[in-house]
C-alpha cells in the first residue's frame, strides 16, 4: 500500500512544520533514551565543544591579526 492510496484529507494533515516537529521530537527522545555517551558522540562532550570554541577563535585572530600587519606596511598598494 503506497501513498497514492491515502487518502488526501489524510496527507493534508502532515504539513512540513508538523513533520519537522516530530522528528525533531522523536530525535530528541531517541538521544535522552540511548544516554549522555551517545549524545556525547554526537555532539562531543562540553569539553571538546569548547576546546574547539577555543581554536577556532585562536585561528580567527590570528588571520584577523595578520591581516592589520600586513595592511599597515603598505599605503594604497605600495609597500613604505
Amino acid at each position: 500500500m503506497g501513498l497514492n492510496a491515502l487518502p488526501p484529507e489524510f496527507l493534508a494533515a502532515f504539513t512540513p512544520e508538523y513533520l519537522a516537529n516530530l522528528c525533531a521530537e522523536l530525535t530528541l527522545r531517541v538521544l535522552g533514551a540511548a544516554g549522555r555517551r551517545l549524545q556525547e558522540a554526537i555532539v562531543g562532550a562540553q569539553k571538546e565543544q569548547a576546546l574547539e570554541g577555543c581554536r577556532r577563535a585562536a585561528v580567527l585572530g590570528e588571520v584577523c591579526l595578520r591581516a592589520s600587519l600586513e595592511g599597515a606596511g603598505t599605503a594604497n598598494g605600495v609597500r613604505l
